[in-house]
């Protein structure tokens, strides 16, 4: 028998907005693709000398190896103990301060990872660029705000530090966050993906300082750097703004921070989500109020051609759809391969946001353009619990699919659905009717092996006979 269409969930961003590498940008989408090389194996943190403890702490942003320094280096070894006297004297004696490590770390990068105030000052004052980055494009600022380095990040900001430089990294390095107690706001999303086994794969993609800072939560950073000339809606070099960040974060307070001081509620990524989309995605109900409260477009589409209730329906409960359809959301829209949020919900097995939209009034009969209905979804499916509130919305029961002309009551049949194809013939489907062959529900059941089901049905059969 051949199978039925197979709806596409458009949170299955498989293409997109990372494979965080399936995971994060599947909710976000524009991830660079690349293989990663193998990353080493690190040992374990009581094995490890400071410089290696940075090295442990940090060897995750980068999709190559582990960043090497001179780990022998006496200089190195003084700006880890914070003994800026030590580190003096040995520049006096011919230690180089502008030596760079493999991956291109700098004397000045390691002291601001371990937020070596006066170093920093001090190889500032030697000359030590400022804005050198890694093979992977991590800055001295960007050190210190992952490492929550406030102060010392203020001041390289004060000196002129780059704001707006982005870097790349690996999606374990944002999953290890789960572990490491940083980006607290970010946890919430990262269990949801997680429980969601989203997880597979690995990508890489971008992140900016700023980034860095909205995760960490840190409003005064955040300021800092827009009171430093930093356009809010500045994206990466991959196209993903700030907002999305923020909405991501789960925090009403933080999205509304950025919005307050700028932020463009409807810039998208380059595959056209929104900050609105992606908070409905993940059922941030507050975030979305507050989106919504800044004029976010609820009928916004991305490539896909989906919208916010599609998005909703895929993954989230009832309570959000009720909002965006108070505030304006389309609910009957089809995306770019013909579905609608209804039969999106079917296809994702999501009853309360099926019961919610036909609570709100999504219309039933709306087929996908290929003609395939939310009540033949649900047949084929065998979601016995949403055929009868479908066929009390006005559902057409005797709707048939575009190529083998199959009811419902057939499709299910064809299944073994016992418990659909009674109610179907409760709510009064045709057992005579044919499909394009000729075979009634009766036929079909019997064809699949589905015997004691096809014998019910053909009483049903005798019965209107008589």
């Amino acid at each position: 028998m051949i199978q039925p269409k197979l709806l596409m969930s458009p949170l299955l961003w498989k293409g997109v907005l990372l494979s965080i590498a399936q995971l994060f940008f599947a909710a976000f989408a524009e991830l660079d693709r690349q293989n990663p090389t193998d990353e080493p194996k690190a040992a374990s943190v009581s094995e490890q000398s400071p410089i290696e403890e940075v090295e442990y702490d940090l060897y995750q942003m980068v999709p190559g190896k582990t960043p090497k320094h001179t780990l022998e280096s006496d200089l190195i070894k003084s700006i880890i103990a914070d003994n800026i006297l030590a580190t003096k004297e040995l520049v006096t004696a011919g230690a180089d301060p502008h030596q760079v490590g493999q991956g291109e770390w700098t004397t000045l990068m390691v002291a601001a990872a371990w937020g070596r105030e006066r170093h920093v000052a001090y190889f500032l004052e030697l000359g030590v660029p400022i804005n050198a980055t890694t093979h992977a494009g991590w800055t001295a600022l960007m050190l210190a705000i992952y490492r929550d380095h406030q102060q010392v990040a203020l001041n390289l900001m004060n000196q002129g530090a780059n704001v707006g430089a982005d870097a790349r990294v690996a999606f374990s390095f944002l999953a290890g966050q789960l572990y490491t107690g940083r980006f607290p706001h970010l946890r919430k999303t990262l269990k949801i993906l997680l429980e969601k086994n989203l997880e597979k794969g690995e990508g890489n993609f971008l992140i900016s300082a700023l980034t860095l800072a909205i995760l960490q939560g840190n409003h005064d950073l955040i300021e800092a750097m827009l009171d430093r000339g930093l356009n809010p809606n500045q994206t990466t070099s991959e196209g993903t703004p700030p907002l999305i960040w923020a909405t991501l974060t789960g925090s009403p307070n933080l999205t509304r921070f950025l919005l307050e001081h700028g932020a463009d509620p409807n810039k998208s990524t380059p595959m056209g989500k929104t900050p609105l989309m992606f908070a409905t995605a993940f059922g941030f109900h507050q975030v979305v109020e507050t989106l919504i409260e800044f004029k976010a477009d609820l009928n916004a589409v991305d490539f896909a051609g989906n919208t916010v209730v599609h998005f909703a329906s895929a993954w989230e409960g009832s309570g959000l759809l009720s909002l965006l359809k108070a505030h304006g959301a389309k609910i009957d829209e089809r995306n770019n391969t013909g579905e609608t949020p209804l039969l999106i919900a079917l296809e994702a097995n999501n009853p309360d946001a099926v019961l919610m939209l036909l609570k709100i009034g999504a219309n039933p009969n709306k087929a996908a353009e290929d003609e395939w209905t939310p009540l033949l979804e649900a047949a084929t499916k065998g979601q016995d619990h949403l055929i009868a509130p479908l066929v009390k919305a006005g559902a057409e029961i005797e709707a048939r699919d575009p190529y083998l002309k199959k009811t419902p009551l057939m499709w299910a049949a064809g299944y073994g659905h016992e418990r659909v194809v009674k109610i179907l013939v409760r709510s009064g489907a045709s057992v005579v009717a044919r499909d394009r062959d000729g075979f009634t529900a009766a036929d079909i059941a019997a064809y699949q092996g589905h015997h004691e089901l096809s014998r019910y049905l053909w009483r049903q059969l005798g019965e209107k006979e008589r």
